[in-house]
């Protein structure tokens, strides 16, 4: 099942066999992650399905053990683009840092890949993958229907994260305010031009982290 659904909900099933798992939430101060692959739909269009397949399959291992790792939880795929959320664990958890840690992790990681790949898989060099990452507060819980629910967290902040990852750029890790506040003096980030977010009046303040690849 821990292959289908996170695992902490999985865990939290089986503590509490004998209670109906029901609907609803609960409001919560944590960190959103999302990436994706741009022009990765070009990208397919010139690949067999199976080998789309085969690489988002090792592509999606190798990013979802980095988040696992820093203790995130892997929302959703969505194509080629992962959500995940770092809630916290302790009243001085800084879920902050370790969804940073893991997306300078997962670009690090790309770059490791894409230099196995210049022999075996050449026309898969150069893929470049945006992560944005915003901190707030959002719903946690159970949403959906009565027959069919999903773990995951909603809310504007939510919305936020999507818009600044899809703003970003290829080996860099985007960052909010928010996010960018709760990281300072741990990490080094470069403040940008704010960005134009759909509904929202004032710009959007973002901060950059620029990610060395290997070489």
């Amino acid at each position: 099942m821990g292959a289908y659904i996170p695992k902490q909900l999985v865990d939290d099933i089986s503590r509490n066999r004998e209670q109906k798992l029901a609907l609803g939430g609960k409001l919560v101060r944590g960190t959103i992650l999302f990436s994706d692959i741009r022009g990765f739909t070009r990208l397919s269009e010139n690949m067999e399905p199976q080998a789309v397949v085969s690489f988002l399959n090792e592509y999606m291992t190798a990013m979802t053990t980095i988040i696992e790792d820093e203790g995130g939880i892997v929302d959703k795929f969505i194509g080629d683009g992962i959500m995940a959320e770092f809630l916290p664990t302790t009243a001085d958890d800084n879920h902050a840092l370790r969804a940073v840690r893991a997306g300078v992790r997962m670009q690090q990681r790309l770059g490791e890949l894409e230099r196995a790949w210049r022999t075996t898989r050449p026309e898969l060099t150069g893929i470049p993958c945006r992560v944005g990452i915003n901190t707030g507060e959002v719903v946690s819980g159970n949403i959906g229907s009565q027959t069919r629910m999903d773990y995951t967290v909603i809310g504007d902040n939510v919305n936020l994260t999507s818009r600044i990852e899809s703003n970003g750029r290829g080996g860099e890790v985007h960052l909010s305010e928010s996010t960018c506040l709760e990281v300072k003096g741990q990490v080094t980030a470069v403040r940008l031009d704010p960005i134009q977010v759909k509904n929202r009046v004032q710009p959007v303040q973002v901060y950059a982290i620029k990610v060395n690849a290997p070489d």
